[in-house]
Parts: structure tokens; C-alpha cells; sequence
């Protein structure tokens, strides 16, 4: 009765912000209850919102003395997040996973290269991996270049990526805005080689299963739409794949490598005479052996993003369906409900519903799961301000055939974004954002953290 009173007494006053005084009700409780692990894990949350991280850890470093529930551990794990391999210190993105699940590409800004006092996604980061095993970073692209987009090779002995080295458009700056070419770096010989893309914009790369090929969307020079390319390694020749005359983006090679699906506007949807990126778009499916193209999902809705399972029998991706936040249109801003299609039948279905905002679908190793970034999951007036594009994300879990949703990782304190799976264990790795800056997480998503990794992650994620 009397703890019942303590507590209340101690939400009021962090509910009135009164910190200190919330700090002291907490310290007495704790120093006369020592194994109380809710009241210690309330003082390590207040410690938290203090910035005062060396207290918070030696708290919660504390809590490993005695027996922790899985409710214990969720919350520890909702203060500190999963354990970050990367610092947040930097603006750090485009995360992909090598086939054998140990280890991970990606772009990182460490310097500010546009002199803007800050680092940005328009500032100059290297691209870097790390071992999983090893616990490793090695860079193997200089952060002299505005380099982007690194991804695999389906074998894992090269990494393809965009790198923009000259300064094309004469600001005096090498930035996002400059023009990039392909190149691939061989990781066996420490070798890079480049494929020139003279004055286009280039998204999206990715080398096919025969590292003979590599797939890619982007602009020509003076072109005002934009097409998927395939270009032969050996013969030197770029083709085209898809209809001509519309904007494609978002290309994805089959893991068989015998398709590729991306998206697609052919529709003025939105009545304003013209088709561009503001209608809504369908997902295609381009067969590279009959050179056949065929429509997987309508453009009745807005349909981006889409994704090939593990073992290429289907293809999740964004789907938005509703004027969710009562604007009177349906656009980005509106929450995108999560939608699955089986590729040989046509058959789709919602897996993750609307109500909330969810982004960067991806499938789980098992071919059965879907992880992704949501809003936080809670009750909903009908008279309440939706917000949940703006909201911080949490990272949740759910089968393609089941009801329930598990979450990952809490978005009480994190933002996350830029989900990749492991092809070959329940591993995910992602970016999160406690401050201004995005640092890279790995976290197990069928087992919760024991003791030692607790400890592990609290004394990495809350250094200073």
C-alpha cells in the first residue's frame, strides 16, 4: 500500500515535471528495496531523460544482480535500445546484409563536406563493413566521394554502389546532387572498378546472381522520366526493361535472378493532366528470359516499394488505400497498410493494417514473417489529430498468417527506419535516432537479450 502510494506520488510528479523531487522519491525507494526492479529501471528512465547516461547505466547495470521477467527486460531494452554497432554520432544509411548473414554494408557521414556545420545526407560518407563475427569496421570507399546505395553481390564477394566524384553541377561541392557513376568493389583483391554514367541520375543498383549484370533505375541525361536498365558487363551495352513511355523506380532482381519487379505511374490518377509521381502506382514484373512484362498489383491504389521474399515466391510492398488522416486526399502523408502478393498465383492480402504508419516492409529468413517500422500501436480517438507520419517508429513483427503483432523495438525514445533481414537467421539490422544522428542496430528477433548481452548493450549503447 504504501509502495502503491510511492509510485503514484512519483508519476505525478515526473507528469508535472518535476524531476528532482521524482529523482529523490525514486533513490529513497530504491536504497530501501534494493531488488524493487521497477522502481530501478523508473530511476535509470529518469536518469535517461536527464541525459545523465553514466547513472543510467550504473542503474540498470544494477538490475542484472537479480531475476529479470521478460517485461523487465523490454523495458531495459526500450531505455537502451538493441545493441548499436555503429555509433550514432554519425548520419549513417542504406544498410544491406551480405548473403552468409555475417556482415554489413553501408554508408556512413562522418565529416561535414558541405560546410553546413552539421552532417546530413548531402555530406560526403564512406562506405564501410562490418563483421559480425569479428566485430570489425573496415572502410573500403573513401568519404572524399558523395558515394550511396552499396549492396551485395548474391555470392558476397563485391559490393555495387553509386559514387559521384566530380562535381557536375559546378556548386564547388561534390554532393547528392552531383552526378554518379556505378562501380563495383571486389573485396577479394581490394580492387574497385567503375561503369560510367555521364551526367545521369542513377538509383537503386544491384548486381544479378551471374555478376554479369547489374539492375538499376535513373534518369538519362535530359530525360524527365525514369527507367529501369539492365547493363551487360561483358558486352559493354545497356537495355531498357519496361514500357518507354512511364517512370519506373524501386527495381528488384527475383533471388533466382530470372525477374525483376518495380514499381510503375501509367495513370493520372489524381486528375491534375499529367502522370508523375503524384498518382498512384503499380507494381510490375519484367520476366528476363520471355522479355514479358506483367502487372502484378493495380494503380487503383498507391503501391511503392516492393520487395521479393527470400525464396522468391512473393512480394511485399506499401500500399495506400485510405484518406487515413482526413485531409481529403490520399497521398504520402497517409498511412500505407502493408500488403503481400504471391507472384505465380496473384493473390495479395493485407498483412499489416493502416491504422497506423508503417514503413520499410521486408521479409524474416522464414519466408512467413514480415518486419517493419510503425507508429506507435495504441487506442484512437475519432475526434484526435493523426500525427503518425511525423511520430517516432518502433520496429514490429508479424506472420503473413497470423493476427498478432509482436514489437521489436520500443519508439518511445528511437525512431528507426531502414530495416534489413538476415537471409539466413532471425538476425535484423536497422537505423535509429535517439538525436540528430542515425546510429546502426542489430537485434535477434526471436530471442530477447540474456544477462551478458544486457550487460553488453548497456555499457555500449549508454557510453558518452
Amino acid at each position: 500500500m504504501i509502495f502503491d502510494k510511492k509510485k503514484r506520488e512519483i508519476i505525478k510528479l515526473i507528469k508535472n515535471g518535476e524531476f528532482s523531487r521524482a529523482l529523490s522519491l525514486l533513490k529513497e525507494v530504491v536504497n530501501r528495496e534494493p531488488s524493487n526492479i521497477e522502481m530501478r529501471i523508473e530511476l535509470a528512465r529518469l536518469y535517461f531523460k536527464s541525459e545523465d547516461l553514466p547513472n543510467t547505466q550504473a542503474t540498470l547495470k544494477g538490475c542484472l544482480s537479480y531475476r529479470l521477467s521478460k517485461e523487465d527486460v523490454n523495458k531495459i531494452l526500450e531505455i537502451t535500445n538493441r545493441y548499436r554497432l555503429v555509433s550514432d554520432k554519425y548520419f549513417n544509411f542504406d544498410l544491406d546484409f551480405s548473403p552468409e548473414g555475417d556482415k554489413i554494408v553501408y554508408v556512413s557521414v562522418r565529416r561535414d563536406t558541405d560546410g553546413d556545420g552539421k552532417f546530413t545526407m548531402n555530406d560526403c560518407g564512406g562506405i564501410y563493413i562490418y563483421d559480425l563475427k569479428k566485430h570489425l569496421e573496415t572502410q573500403i570507399v573513401s568519404d572524399s566521394y558523395y558515394n550511396s546505395s552499396p549492396k551485395f553481390s548474391p555470392d558476397g564477394k563485391r559490393v555495387v554502389y553509386l559514387s559521384a566524384r566530380v562535381d557536375s553541377d559546378g556548386d564547388g561541392r561534390i554532393t547528392s546532387r552531383d552526378s554518379a557513376n556505378i562501380y563495383i568493389f571486389d573485396l577479394e583483391r581490394g580492387e574497385e572498378k567503375v561503369f560510367f554514367l555521364s551526367g545521369w541520375r542513377a538509383k537503386h543498383p544491384s548486381l544479378h546472381r551471374d555478376n554479369k549484370k547489374i539492375l538499376y533505375c535513373g534518369w538519362k541525361p535530359g530525360k524527365v522520366t525514369s527507367h529501369v536498365y539492365i547493363f551487360d558487363i561483358e558486352s559493354n551495352l545497356t537495355y531498357e526493361i519496361g514500357h518507354e513511355r512511364y517512370d519506373h523506380t524501386f527495381p528488384n532482381f527475383s533471388p533466382d535472378g530470372n525477374s525483376v519487379v518495380y514499381s510503375s505511374w501509367r495513370l493520372d490518377t489524381n486528375g491534375d493532366g499529367k502522370i508523375d509521381i503524384r498518382d498512384n502506382s503499380g507494381i510490375y514484373l519484367y520476366n528476363l528470359t520471355t522479355k514479358e512484362e506483367r502487372q502484378l498489383v493495380s494503380e487503383k491504389y498507391d503501391n511503392r516499394f516492393p520487395t521479393f521474399s527470400f525464396d522468391g515466391k512473393y512480394v511485399v510492398y506499401l500500399s495506400r488505400r485510405r484518406d487515413t488522416n482526413r485531409d481529403g486526399v490520399i497521398n504520402s502523408f497517409d498511412n500505407p497498410g502493408i500488403w503481400v502478393i504471391d507472384v505465380r498465383s496473384g493473390k495479395e492480402q493485407c498483412v499489416v493494417s493502416d491504422e497506423f504508419y508503417n514503413g520499410f516492409p521486408t521479409f524474416l529468413y522464414d519466408n512467413k514473417r514480415i518486419v517493419y517500422t510503425g507508429s506507435w500501436r495504441r487506442e484512437k480517438d475519432e475526434d484526435e489529430e493523426v500525427r503518425d507520419y511525423f511520430e517516432h517508429k518502433g520496429i514490429y513483427c508479424k506472420g503473413v498468417n497470423e493476427r498478432s503483432e509482436i514489437q521489436i523495438v520500443n519508439e518511445k525514445y528511437y525512431s528507426c527506419r531502414e530495416i534489413v533481414s538476415s537471409p539466413v537467421d532471425s538476425k535484423i539490422a536497422y537505423i535509429a535516432s535517439r538525436n540528430k544522428y542515425r546510429g546502426i542496430y542489430i537485434a535477434d528477433v526471436d530471442n530477447l537479450p540474456d544477462n551478458d548481452m544486457l550487460y553488453k548493450i548497456i555499457e555500449n549503447n549508454l557510453s558518452e
